[in-house]
């Protein structure tokens, strides 16, 4: 079981260094669901838990990271690692 757990780690580490660059700015568009998660993950750790952000806070830490920053805030909360208020005055990690 733990040879399987390296080689997930292995992967993972994989996929972020041909997805993110070292500054963390995305290189490509995430293709397929497994690349978006761990690219996701991520750039999760870019939010503190328990803090609140207004949409301008976000969009300005995930505008460091892709120019189409309103996707990938899209494919943070649709992928669970964002929530937001109904009015979307507020945003936070999912814990």
């Amino acid at each position: 079981m733990w040879m399987t757990d390296i080689l997930i780690r292995k992967r993972k580490k994989q996929i972020i260094q041909t997805s993110l660059t070292r500054m963390g700015i995305l290189r490509k568009s995430l293709q397929g669901k497994k690349r978006k998660l761990v690219v996701l993950r991520k750039i999760a750790d870019n939010f503190k838990p328990g803090n609140r952000y207004t949409e301008i806070e976000i969009n300005r830490i995930l505008k460091r990271i892709h120019n189409d920053f309103p996707y990938i805030r899209r494919l943070m909360i649709e992928y669970g690692f964002l929530e937001r208020t109904k009015d979307g005055s507020e945003y936070w990690l999912k814990e």
